[in-house]
């Protein structure tokens, strides 16, 4: 099962025994970890954090990238105002660089990361209820935020994996 497992992907998914807080198995997954030597497994308890941490990466690069082209067109605006053209020109020239598309661009790639990283940070919460047996109280003083807030991030946390599983009938 184990070679079965380094084979298909490099992880495996083991209950979690020993004494918890909370009742229910944790699942575990095998990773390798290879650094100029030999084969490390490392047992870690399964959750998304490192898919999450990509996907707001990438989400602000790409924030990054539409901020810099809309201010790149609002540049090229202030040059050719600067040049003495009069606004109705610098207006057309804003335009003409894309103008509310790039705004719009720009607004809508910032709101991707911030659901992104609003996305990460329930898994968090989630990971140290259900993985770590943390109470919403500790897990709230550990990220400085609200016993309420963390409520409704480990609630959107719930809900969302929820709809990942297949219905059952």
């Amino acid at each position: 099962m184990l070679c079965d497992a380094l084979a298909n992907g490099n992880v495996l998914t083991l209950p979690r025994s020993g004494r918890r807080r909370r009742p229910r198995s944790v699942p575990h997954c095998l990773h390798t970890a290879v650094a100029d030597g030999p084969l490390n497994l490392l047992l870690m308890p399964c959750d998304n954090f490192e898919e999450d941490v990509e996907r707001v990466a990438a989400a602000g690069r790409r924030a990054c990238e539409a901020i810099e082209a809309a201010t790149r067109a609002l540049e090229v605006g202030r040059d050719v105002r600067l040049a003495g053209a009069p606004l109705v020109q610098v207006v057309e020239t804003l335009i003409g660089a894309g103008g509310r598309g790039l705004r719009l661009g720009a607004s809508e790639a910032f709101i991707a990361y911030e659901q992104a990283l609003n996305a990460m940070r329930a898994g968090v919460v989630q990971a140290l209820v259900e993985t770590a047996g943390l109470s919403l109280t500790d897990v709230a003083s550990k990220m400085r935020i609200s016993r309420q807030a963390a409520a409704k991030l480990y609630e959107r946390a719930r809900q969302g994996h929820q709809s990942k599983e297949p219905a059952t009938q």
